[in-house]
Formats: structure tokens, C-alpha cells, sequence
């Protein structure tokens, strides 16, 4: 009865939540080889744990070093997050900031960003990712020592002969490493610390659409809310935004440094103005900014948000006050990050003033309304019910399979290994990601063989991001120089690589 009585107590003077905050506890101990810079000989005296917050480092604590080692300790945000300890001349040491007694290995203040942070769930299964770069290394110096031993002596005697093998290895080597990551991803996917795999390293190798159908809907729902899933959905959003499309949510800082994202204004238009003081073309919109708010006077359902790109707070905040731009419906953010601003890649902003219209749905309705036109379409918007319209937006589905004529095989040998690879492509047994995995090991492993750039061009090529299909190309054999297969595919590639530089 009395431990009742003083349970209540200490909720009631508040002491509870205290104890809620230490099951979030966490500890950083970090131990240094050596406590020297690299780049002059004083002495490490003080680290610093830093997190990102809207793209910014924030410090979070300091730590003084002594006999080499250093401390910290606090309360671990809601959500794993990426983390860094700095304080040296030659990086940092990167780590996820959770729940529970977080170490570093002994490691070189020199070099601190070969330092792996271990001691709980994630950042033990973040070291094993980190590890997968030593196996690779391992693993290409047998693949080229098997290589070496395959070819005769007037090839490998040669190095005009030679370097073609060497470079398709070389490449092959770079691709069974993301086969490697893959494994890898999907032995951990009920883990947080996949998101960061995920981001870090497996994202930029697929196109968006086969990225989010395949390794984001293999992820628990649970890990759905983290903000490092929504910065990725984000990510696919942007990368095929059309009118139509659901706008890319995010986050940034009012004038009075409070948070606010596009999704709290979800329910009221939303006219989006990406915009910079320095910018006379933006600062010529204002006088139509202000007609279009007069439109909704009386209304509380349009709002204006202009989205600063300036890097100094008193050039921004100066340009608001000279223009006289505030009305009730009228916000200003900013991260002060100029070209690095999160709005920059999330909408394509290749240009200021950059404006996007969006509907009480979250869906885009017109870009780069200017002048005249913007204040017409408000008046036009707001003078009936809203209606939301079928999206015009692609959805996001797997890439299917290349259309080609079926293989015909060469040799019985080639005929065996194409029938090998249909039985994997048919098995029910593996996950999506398991049997991608296995088919990437399967044309890297058979690269002599003219079944590797057949497949490769019929199931591969719209699925890679434009480089990696220039990776698998380079990985082919210089023995299939003069296939047709090899050629083909080669030349569709080449034809995405002209594209890209066209754009």
C-alpha cells in the first residue's frame, strides 16, 4: 500500500515521466589509439555528438578526452537516428543513436571514420554492414587470382591482353558486394538499422519504382512511420512528379524557429513558393503573392508557403519585412542551407522562383503559376467546393521484364545454363529480394557466357539505375566482345547513358 501511495506521489510531482526517460537512456564510450590530429600534432582535448535535424548538424553534447577515452550519456530520441562524434581534422565517427551502452572499439583519432560503433542491436548490425567492405576486398582478390589462373600465359603475360579481363572483374567484384548487401539487408530487414542500409547504399543502385515495390515493401510496417522511410517515400515521390502526383512532404523552420511541414497544412490549398531574397524575378512575384491572398481574405482555406533558399537568416528575414510579405495566410521557412536545402531535390528546383499550387488532397495542381495566371486560378479554385480529382500520377509497380525474341542458344552448354536460370526465376521458395539477389550472382558468376547479356538486357535493364546498367556491361567477359547479346545490350545502355547526358 505505501509503494502505491508513493507511485502516485511521484506521478503527481511529475517524477514519472523521469523514469520513462531513463529506459531511453544511453551511454557512449569511446577509447582512442591514438588522441593526436592528423594533419598538425596537438592533441585530441574534447569530441562532440552531433545529429542531423532538417539537414543540419546539431550539436547535441561534448566530451572531454582523457587518457584517450571519452564519455557520453543522455536520452535517445523516439526514433533511431544517424549520429556523429566529431572534434577530429580527418572526419568523423558515425554511429545510431539509440537506447543502451553504446562503445567504440579502440580506434585512430587519425582516422576516425574507420571507427564501428557496437554494443547494441543496430549499431552491432550497422559494424556487420560495415564489414562487408573487408569481405569484398577479400573475396575480388580470389575472383581475380581464379581469373589469372583460367587464362594462359599469353593473356595474363600481356597486359594489353590482360587489363579488358581484369577491368570486367574488377567491375563484377563491385556488383557481387551490392549482392552481398542485399543478403544482408534482407537477414536484418526487422531492423532499423536496414533503412540506413537501405539509404546509404542499396537506393541509388535501382529506379525508385523497383525500389519501393521490391526492398521498401519488404520492410515491417512498423519501420513504415520512421523518418528515414518517409525521406525515401519522399524520394520515389519526386523522382516522377507530374501534375497530379501526391507532393513530397517536408519539414523545415519557421521565422520564430519552429518546426512546420507541407503535411500540417493538408485540407487547405496550398500555393508553395520556393523563393531567395537575392532573387529579383521572386521579389517581382510578391505584388501578385499579395492579390491572390486578398482572394482568400475571408476564407481559411489557401495558404501561402514560401519556402526560403537563402543561407543568411538576417537576408531573409530582412527581404520579408522591407516587402512587407505577411499576411495570416502567408508562412516563411526556411533551413538556410541556400542550393543544399532538402526543397531543392525533393521538387526539382532547377530555378527561382519556383512555385508548385497543391490541393486540399496533398496533390499537385499547376507548377510555376506567375503573374496574372496565379491570382485567376486562385479566384477559380476558391469560388467552388473542392472536388479531388483522380490523380494523374504514375503508380509506382516493378519493372517488367524487357520484351526480346526468345534465347537461342549456341551450344548445349549455353542451352543448360539458360534452363538453370528459368528453374531460379521460378522458384516460390525465395523472397523477392533473395531471388534477385541470386540472379545477380548468377550473370556475374556465368559473364562468359552469352546468357549473361541476355538476361541482363531482358530482366535487369529496367530495373538498374542508368550506372549500374553500365557496371553489369563492363562486367561482361572480353570474350563476348562480338556477341550479338553483349552488343545489344551494350548498345541500350549506351543509348541511357546519351540520354543522361542529354538531359
Amino acid at each position: 500500500m505505501k509503494t502505491r501511495i508513493l507511485l502516485l506521489a511521484l506521478a503527481c510531482m511529475g517524477v514519472m515521466p523521469t523514469m520513462a526517460q531513463t529506459a531511453r537512456r544511453f551511454t557512449i564510450d569511446g577509447e582512442l589509439t591514438r588522441d593526436s590530429l592528423r594533419y598538425t600534432p596537438q592533441a585530441i582535448k574534447k569530441v562532440y555528438l552531433k545529429h542531423i535535424v532538417n539537414g543540419q548538424e546539431v550539436m547535441m553534447d561534448s566530451a572531454v578526452v582523457k587518457n584517450r577515452c571519452f564519455h557520453f550519456e543522455g536520452t535517445a530520441p523516439k526514433d533511431v537516428e544517424a549520429a556523429i562524434i566529431t572534434g577530429f581534422d580527418n572526419g568523423s565517427a558515425q554511429l545510431l543513436l539509440e537506447p543502451g551502452n553504446i562503445k567504440f572499439k579502440p580506434f585512430d583519432g587519425n582516422f576516425p571514420v574507420g571507427a564501428k560503433a557496437y554494443g547494441t542491436k543496430n549499431n552491432d548490425i550497422f559494424a556487420g554492414y560495415a564489414m562487408l567492405h573487408n569481405k569484398n576486398a577479400d573475396d575480388a582478390k580470389v575472383n581475380i587470382e581464379k581469373l589469372r589462373a583460367s587464362l594462359p600465359d599469353s593473356i595474363t603475360n600481356d597486359d594489353r591482353k590482360y587489363m579488358p579481363y581484369h577491368g570486367a572483374i574488377f567491375n563484377a567484384n563491385g556488383v557481387y558486394y551490392k549482392a552481398d548487401v542485399m543478403d544482408y539487408y534482407l537477414k536484418h530487414i526487422d531492423s532499423e538499422a536496414s533503412l540506413f542500409i537501405l539509404k546509404y547504399d542499396l537506393y541509388y543502385m535501382f529506379k525508385p519504382q523497383y525500389l519501393h515495390d521490391v526492398f521498401m515493401a519488404a520492410l515491417p510496417e512498423r519501420l513504415h512511420s520512421h523518418p528515414i522511410y518517409k525521406e525515401l517515400k519522399n524520394q520515389l515521390l519526386s523522382s516522377d512528379m507530374v501534375e497530379g502526383s501526391l507532393a513530397p512532404d517536408f519539414t523545415a523552420l519557421t521565422v520564430n524557429g519552429k518546426s512546420l511541414s507541407l503535411s500540417q497544412l493538408k485540407g487547405k490549398y496550398v500555393f508553395l513558393d520556393v523563393w531567395a531574397s537575392w532573387c529579383a524575378p521572386c521579389r517581382r512575384e510578391i505584388p501578385f503573392i499579395k492579390k491572390a491572398l486578398a482572394e482568400a481574405k475571408n476564407k481559411d482555406n489557401f495558404k501561402v508557403l514560401s519556402y526560403s533558399i537563402d543561407s543568411k537568416r538576417s537576408d531573409w528575414t530582412n527581404c520579408i519585412a522591407k516587402n512587407q510579405m505577411s499576411d495570416k495566410n502567408w508562412i516563411h521557412v526556411s533551413t538556410l542551407k541556400a542550393w543544399s536545402s532538402d526543397i531543392i531535390r525533393l521538387y526539382n528546383v532547377r530555378g527561382v522562383p519556383h512555385t508548385v499550387l497543391i490541393d486540399p488532397a496533398g496533390n499537385v495542381v499547376k507548377f510555376n503559376l506567375r503573374g496574372e495566371e496565379l491570382v485567376n486560378t486562385v479566384k477559380d479554385i476558391l469560388s467552388k467546393p473542392f472536388k479531388p480529382a483522380k490523380s494523374n500520377a504514375k503508380t509506382a509497380t516493378a519493372a517488367s521484364a524487357v520484351k526480346m525474341a526468345p534465347f537461342k542458344a549456341s551450344s548445349a552448354a549455353d542451352q543448360k545454363l539458360y534452363d538453370e536460370y528459368e528453374t531460379l526465376c521460378k522458384r516460390k521458395d525465395l523472397s523477392k529480394i533473395a531471388k534477385l539477389e541470386a540472379q545477380v550472382r548468377f550473370v556475374l558468376d556465368h559473364n562468359t557466357s552469352p546468357v549473361s547479356p541476355y538476361i541482363m538486357e531482358r530482366d535487369f535493364l529496367n530495373i538498374l539505375d542508368k550506372s549500374y546498367n553500365q557496371r553489369f556491361s563492363n562486367a561482361l567477359s572480353p570474350v563476348l566482345k562480338n556477341n550479338a547479346y553483349a552488343k545489344s545490350y551494350c548498345d541500350k545502355v549506351a543509348e541511357l547513358l546519351g540520354e543522361e547526358d542529354e538531359e
